[in-house]
């Protein structure tokens, strides 16, 4: 239970990191938030004219005060909060996207299945019997369960402003390999990852055995060696023991690396789906009223005291 216990937690991290960076580095402005913006403002020079510059706004990337009035519908916060917040709070996600029907659905299962574990651990404590013990582990695996859904749902149910929010794609690829690319509408991608994290998976599989193996064999060999009569010798015994470790290192390193690889991955084209990638290659000019920059510049071609020059306007579309 404990290693059950810590996977999870180690999962939610390291998910929490990939996706935390993904998202500073492909921030979305699907929604109204003030975090990691930058600001134009208007200032006066030397020579007593305006002049533009940018000021860096630096309102913390998570607030719990706008995360409480969140939950309360008096202001908004991006996906990836409400993700990360409903793990310790359940049911938050779905307050925030004021589905509040389903909260008596999540406490529900969430708290039977942990109320019939740890009567199972009454019971396995009492009596030592290893079904009581499996019994605990699925009931804590069914609530884990439950949890993954309520997360999964409030990351649907988030409204965006968006057709495709890399937000959401990056989380969806986060909690589930392909889903993301799924909601992308990248089919096509989902056999190559899910190969991917096949082959990484049975690699590490078949080296942790081999490691495993010669492991044992080593230890027995250097606890009795007058006893040990195997056809290898305890260098060839460490020498076999260090390089399946070794593989098997290289193996769950590839398995993250497909693993972070689909989620960068979603998340990037994801953002390409929202520029504009038509066929549209055009050249229209037409007249137009325009503000110069300044009255008097160089490179105002409006005649010398017109306010509202008149002039062309070229756009260019590719």
């Amino acid at each position: 239970m404990r290693k059950l216990l810590l996977t999870g937690i180690l999962f939610i991290i390291f998910t929490f990191s990939v996706t935390a960076q993904i998202n500073n580095n492909f921030q979305n402005r699907e929604i109204n938030s003030n975090s990691g913006s930058l600001n134009n403002f208007t200032k006066k020079n030397k020579d007593g004219k305006d002049s533009t510059a940018v000021k860096i706004d630096n309102t913390p990337i998570f607030s719990i005060s706008q995360y409480c009035r969140a939950l309360i519908h008096k202001d908004t916060i991006p996906v990836s909060w409400m993700w990360i917040a409903s793990f310790p709070l359940p049911g938050t996600a779905q307050i925030y996207n004021k589905d509040y029907w389903k909260l008596p659905i999540v406490y529900a299962g969430i708290g039977g299945f942990i109320y019939a574990a740890h009567k199972s651990n009454v019971s396995y404590q009492q009596t030592g019997s290893p079904r009581y013990k499996d019994q605990r582990t699925n009931y804590i695996t069914g609530a884990l369960v439950i949890q993954w859904f309520t997360m999964l749902d409030g990351i649907v149910s988030y409204d965006t402003k968006v057709k495709i929010s890399s937000s959401k794609s990056s989380l969806y690829s986060a909690m589930l390999p392909g889903l993301g690319e799924i909601y992308n509408g990248d089919y096509w991608k989902v056999p190559i990852y899910y190969g991917g994290l096949a082959l990484t998976g049975y690699l590490w599989h078949y080296n942790n055995i081999k490691y495993q193996h010669y492991k044992g064999l080593y230890t027995e060999a250097c606890s009795d060696a007058d006893t040990y009569d195997g056809p290898l010798t305890t260098e060839n015994l460490k020498y076999y023991r260090d390089i399946f470790r070794r593989y098997r290192d290289y193996s769950i390193l590839a398995t993250l690396g497909v693993y972070v690889l689909q989620i960068v991955d979603a998340n990037v084209f994801s953002t390409m789906n929202n520029f504009d990638v038509s066929d549209d290659l055009s050249l229209r000019i037409e007249p137009s009223v325009t503000k110069p920059i300044s009255p008097y510049g160089n490179y105002s071609f409006a005649l010398r005291g017109s306010e509202t020059p008149i002039g062309l306007s070229i756009k260019i579309i590719f």
